[in-house]
């Protein structure tokens, strides 16, 4: 067994909007919250499909999201670039 090294590079995805921007936020926080800080306004986040299904769940609760608003909250959530059921995310603000 070796030692691998890679280099890492942002592909910046389109900005969603309205809820889903929303909770685009809570996972920055969340991303933040973990200890993944990089500098000033930048972190990595690493999620779990099925974490971020249970984040959407409280999100919705919280915000009193309708059915259709949270679908398309996960909607967007799905078309991320997941590997397998988890993803690397980077989040700047």
């Amino acid at each position: 067994m070796g030692l691998d090294i890679g280099i890492i590079s942002v592909q910046y995805l389109d900005r969603p909007s309205g809820y889903t921007y929303e909770f685009m936020k809570e996972m920055a926080i969340e991303a933040s919250a973990d200890g993944y800080m990089t500098g000033a306004g930048n972190n990595w986040g690493l999620f779990y499909k099925l974490q971020l299904a249970r984040m959407l769940l409280r999100f919705a609760a919280q915000e009193g999201l309708t059915r259709d608003e949270t679908r398309e909250v996960w909607r967007w959530v799905q078309s991320l670039p997941w590997d397998e059921d988890f993803i690397e995310l980077h989040f700047n603000w």
